[in-house]
C-alpha cells in the first residue's frame, strides 16, 4: 500500500504494519527501595498527575548494554511460558515465571504477538478444524432402558428371563456402547491430527505459539520455552501485561503512521527501546510515571506512556509489593524495525 506526503513523494507503508509484528515488551522483578520523605520529579522528566503525561525532552538514550545492566541490577525478567516443562527448579535462570519448570532446550515462539501456547496438531493443519469437530456440549448418553431397540423392549421382561439372561443383555448393550465411545475418540484424535498445531503443543488447544517479550540470546521456535523460577507476584505482572497488551501495539501503528506521514524514518536494523519506571498506588492507579531510557524516537516513547494510561487503572498491588502505599514496577517497550 502506498501514500502521497505533501510534495508527492511515494512512501511504502509495509514497515508501518511490519512494526505491529515486531514489537514487543518485558517486565523486571524489583527490589523493594524505601521511598524518599517526598516523591519529587526529576528535573528531565515534567509530570502531571492528571494526565499521566511526560515532556520527553533530555531523557537520556538507552542501549542494549545498559539494557543488560538494567536487567541485572533489577534481578530477573518475568515472562509469559509454556508449563509443559519439567517440575524442577533451574539452577541458574534469568527468567521469572509462573511456576518452577525446566526445559532440554529454551526456545522463544517465533510470531510475535500476545502469549498464547501451541496447540496440539500440525502446522500446516487448519485453525478451524478441532473446533468444528468438537461440540459444545456433547450428547447425554442415552440410559440403557432407552438405548434398547423397540422390538426388544417389547420382547424382553423380567418376568420372560432370569436374571442372568438379562444380566448378558446389559453386558452386549455395555460393550456396545464401549465400542462407540473408542470410535468416537479416534474421530476427534484425527481431527486433531488435522488442526493447527505442533507435535508437542497442548491436548485441548488450537494454534500456534505466540509471546510479546523481548527476550535476546534465545534461539526461536515452534514454542516458548524457558527455565523459570517462581515468582510470587507472576499473577500481578501478568494481569498487568494482558491489559497492556490491548493497547501497545495499536499506539505503535498510530504513531508509526503519524511519523511517516511526517517523512521522518525510523532508524533501520535497530532495537528501540523506552524503558519506563510505574508507581501505582494501593488500589492500582498510576501516580506517578518517568522514563528511565528512550528509544530515541519521540513517538515511540509517546506510545509507551500512552499503552500505560489507557491500560490503567491495575489490579491493587500485592502487599508485599508495597512501600508506603505504594508499589513501583519497571517495564519496558521494544520495536525491531
Amino acid at each position: 500500500m502506498k501514500i502521497l506526503t505533501k510534495d508527492g513523494q511515494k512512501i511504502s507503508y509495509s514497515l508501518v504494519f511490519s512494526l505491529i509484528l515486531h514489537v514487543g515488551f518485558f517486565a523486571f522483578a524489583v527490589k523493594k527501595i524505601a521511598p524518599p520523605d517526598s516523591f519529587s520529579i526529576p528535573q528531565q522528566v515534567a509530570f502531571t498527575e492528571k494526565k499521566n503525561s511526560i515532556k520527553l525532552d533530555s531523557i537520556k538514550f538507552i542501549s542494549l548494554k545498559q539494557l543488560q545492566a538494567i536487567k541485572d541490577a533489577r534481578n530477573r525478567q518475568v515472562v509469559a511460558n509454556e508449563t509443559s516443562g519439567k517440575n524442577e527448579r533451574p539452577a541458574n535462570s534469568r527468567f521469572l515465571g509462573e511456576k518452577d519448570q525446566t526445559f532440554d532446550r529454551q526456545t522463544m515462539a517465533a510470531r510475535n504477538g500476545a502469549f498464547k501456547e501451541a496447540g496440539l496438531g500440525k502446522k500446516s493443519g487448519s485453525e478451524s478444524t478441532l473446533a468444528q469437530t468438537e461440540p459444545k456440549s456433547r450428547p447425554r448418553p442415552k440410559k440403557m432402558a432407552e438405548s434398547r431397540p423397540k422390538a426388544l423392549k417389547k420382547a424382553l421382561s423380567l418376568s420372560d428371563l432370569g436374571g442372568f439372561k438379562m444380566a448378558e443383555v446389559e453386558k452386549m448393550q455395555n460393550q456396545a456402547q464401549e465400542t462407540l465411545q473408542e470410535m468416537k475418540k479416534k474421530m476427534d484424535e484425527e481431527a486433531r491430527a488435522g488442526a493447527l498445531g505442533v507435535d508437542k503443543g497442548q491436548l485441548g488447544k488450537n494454534g500456534l505459539a505466540q509471546n510479546s517479550d523481548f527476550v535476546e540470546d534465545v534461539p526461536l521456535g515452534d514454542m516458548t520455552n524457558l527455565n523459570t523460577t517462581e515468582f510470587k507476584y507472576y499473577g500481578f505482572y501478568h494481569r498487568i501485561r494482558q491489559k497492556l497488551e490491548q493497547h501497545w501495539g495499536t499506539s505503535i501503528k498510530d504513531k508509526a503512521k503519524n511519523l511517516y506521514r511526517s517523512g521522518r524514518r525510523m532508524p533501520a536494523s535497530e532495537n528501540l527501546i523506552t524503558s519506563v519506571s510505574v508507581t501505582l498506588n494501593d488500589k492500582g492507579q498510576i501516580v506517578d510515571m518517568q522514563i528511565e531510557g528512550t528509544s530515541g524516537v519521540r513517538e515511540l516513547d509517546q506510545a509507551a506512556i500512552e499503552s500505560f494510561n489507557k491500560a490503567g487503572p491495575f489490579p491493587n498491588p500485592p502487599k508485599g509489593l508495597l512501600v508506603g502505599g505504594r508499589a513501583t514496577i519497571q517495564w519496558g517497550f521494544v520495536v525491531k524495525s
